[in-house]
């Protein structure tokens, strides 16, 4: 569960354990990051998790292993308020096998809850309580 709490001008973003995070109303305002940055976050995120997940199975993962995930979301072009597609692009560790490397990238966008959530498209409810 995450929380949104506007208080003192600023969205504060906690989940169980407190505010972790400043919400954004545009990238780099005021230091926080803003919907779209948080939902490509979510994404890439999950699949870090669990291409992680795989390296640590299959016995790749050190603790000095360095995997960059960026994900970028692109607006629908016909004016609809959505993203209609997202770019994840995968920098792997040095010493990858390239079959490994596609295997990862198939399996973690396959096991991605938020990946499947979207691809999916989810209901969203939008009530008081």
């Amino acid at each position: 569960m995450a929380i949104i709490k506007f208080e003192n001008g600023k969205n504060g973003i906690y989940n169980v354990m407190g505010k972790q995070a400043d919400g954004s109303f545009k990238a780099g305002s005021d230091g926080g990051l803003n919907p779209s940055e948080l939902l490509e976050a979510s994404l890439a995120l999950c699949i870090s998790l669990n291409m992680r997940a795989m390296f640590d199975r299959d016995g790749v993962l050190t603790d000095d292993t360095v995997l960059v995930i960026e994900t970028k979301g692109e607006k629908d072009p016909g004016g609809a308020n959505r993203f209609h597609k997202y770019e994840i692009t995968v920098q792997f560790p040095e010493g990858f096998d390239e079959e490994y490397k596609k295997k990862a990238m198939i399996i973690a966008e396959r096991s991605c809850t938020i990946s499947n959530t979207i691809i999916n498209s989810a209901e969203v409810h939008v009530r008081e309580y």
